[in-house]
């Protein structure tokens, strides 16, 4: 692979993530609850988490700015099964959450709003790769490190 620092980068975040989510005893119930069920479980474990920093990982979209823009027709009706803006509201009320980081979609994108960045960065399938087919480059491209 390109580069090893990247690998032992990305453990490290997998590590500090770990701690959040597995420390918290309702996580696993995220996944069998509705998007807006969980909610609520998901904002109890932001305010326990308030005096620290946070990194929130979902697979679903939390802003509307992640979905397929400008949606064709089909895309228009996908779209509302990619996320849901109430997790990107509810993350923003945290200011101590500093990374949202999400995937569902295959592209690459970053924002920042007041004190989170929300992060895309999924690597997605090779026929979706721009001017590009080597898996090397694509995971050093997709791989970043978040310093938290």
């Amino acid at each position: 692979m390109g580069n090893k620092n990247h690998i032992e980068d990305l453990a490290k975040c997998v590590v500090s993530m770990l701690f959040f989510f597995f420390n918290a005893t309702a996580t696993t119930e995220i996944y069998t609850l509705s998007l807006h069920d969980a909610l609520p479980i998901l904002e109890d474990q932001l305010y326990q988490y308030r005096d620290r920093k946070v990194i929130v990982v979902t697979h679903i979209l939390p802003i509307k700015d992640f979905t397929v823009q400008p949606p064709d027709p089909m895309w228009e009706y996908m779209n509302a099964f990619l996320g849901s803006a109430e997790y990107g509201e509810l993350i923003l009320k945290f200011p101590n959450v500093k990374y949202a980081v999400s995937r569902h979609v295959h592209f690459r994108k970053r924002k920042v709003i007041k004190s989170t960045e929300f992060i895309c960065n999924c690597l997605g399938y090779r026929t979706e790769w721009y001017k590009n087919d080597d898996a090397d480059v694509e995971v050093d491209r997709a791989i970043m490190t978040i310093e938290i």
